[in-house]
Protein backbone atom coordinates (compact mmCIF):
# COMPACT_ATOMS: atom_id res chain seq x y z
CA UNK A 1 0.00 0.00 0.00
CA UNK A 2 1.66 3.71 -0.64
CA UNK A 3 2.03 6.08 0.85
CA UNK A 4 -1.08 8.88 -0.12
CA UNK A 5 -0.15 11.54 2.35
CA UNK A 6 2.92 13.55 0.38
CA UNK A 7 2.86 13.66 -3.41
CA UNK A 8 6.41 13.57 -4.49
CA UNK A 9 7.50 13.02 -8.57
CA UNK A 10 10.83 11.12 -8.88
CA UNK A 11 13.52 10.49 -6.30
CA UNK A 12 14.18 8.24 -3.73
CA UNK A 13 12.25 7.04 -0.29
CA UNK A 14 14.98 5.65 1.91
CA UNK A 15 14.54 4.21 5.29
CA UNK A 16 17.33 2.71 7.78
CA UNK A 17 15.98 -0.29 9.98
CA UNK A 18 16.76 0.65 13.61
CA UNK A 19 15.39 -2.34 14.93
CA UNK A 20 14.23 -5.55 13.80
CA UNK A 21 11.63 -8.00 15.54
CA UNK A 22 11.01 -11.35 14.27
CA UNK A 23 7.70 -12.20 15.09
CA UNK A 24 5.73 -15.23 13.65
CA UNK A 25 1.63 -14.69 12.63
CA UNK A 26 -0.77 -17.50 13.21
CA UNK A 27 -2.95 -18.25 11.03
CA UNK A 28 -5.74 -17.39 13.31
CA UNK A 29 -4.24 -13.99 13.30
CA UNK A 30 -3.51 -13.32 10.04
CA UNK A 31 -7.36 -14.52 9.12
CA UNK A 32 -8.31 -11.63 11.56
CA UNK A 33 -6.10 -9.06 9.73
CA UNK A 34 -7.31 -10.53 5.87
CA UNK A 35 -10.72 -9.91 7.26
CA UNK A 36 -10.22 -6.17 8.54
CA UNK A 37 -8.21 -5.27 5.28
CA UNK A 38 -11.20 -6.88 3.32
CA UNK A 39 -13.98 -4.92 5.71
CA UNK A 40 -12.04 -2.02 5.52
CA UNK A 41 -12.03 -2.20 1.59
CA UNK A 42 -15.21 -2.68 1.26
CA UNK A 43 -16.11 0.24 3.71
CA UNK A 44 -14.32 2.51 1.46
CA UNK A 45 -15.95 0.98 -1.79
CA UNK A 46 -19.53 1.49 -0.35
CA UNK A 47 -18.56 5.45 1.03
CA UNK A 48 -17.25 6.47 -2.59
CA UNK A 49 -20.63 6.73 -3.96
CA UNK A 50 -18.87 7.24 -7.79
CA UNK A 51 -17.04 4.20 -7.16
CA UNK A 52 -16.92 1.22 -9.54
CA UNK A 53 -16.22 -1.76 -8.41
CA UNK A 54 -12.89 -3.75 -10.13
CA UNK A 55 -12.05 -7.23 -8.50
CA UNK A 56 -8.57 -7.50 -7.42
CA UNK A 57 -8.87 -10.67 -5.97
CA UNK A 58 -7.36 -14.00 -6.67
CA UNK A 59 -9.09 -16.88 -6.68
CA UNK A 60 -7.45 -17.84 -3.32
CA UNK A 61 -8.76 -14.59 -2.32
CA UNK A 62 -12.55 -15.14 -3.37
CA UNK A 63 -12.12 -18.72 -1.92
CA UNK A 64 -11.95 -16.98 1.86
CA UNK A 65 -14.19 -14.03 1.23
CA UNK A 66 -16.92 -17.01 0.37
CA UNK A 67 -15.54 -19.03 3.45
CA UNK A 68 -16.24 -15.83 5.74
CA UNK A 69 -19.69 -15.20 4.08
CA UNK A 70 -20.73 -18.63 4.56
CA UNK A 71 -19.79 -18.60 8.69
CA UNK A 72 -21.44 -15.07 9.24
Amino acid sequence: IGDETIDTKGGYWLFKVLDEAIREIYDEDRELLVTKILDDWLAALMDDPESKVISYLDSEMKAFAARKARAS
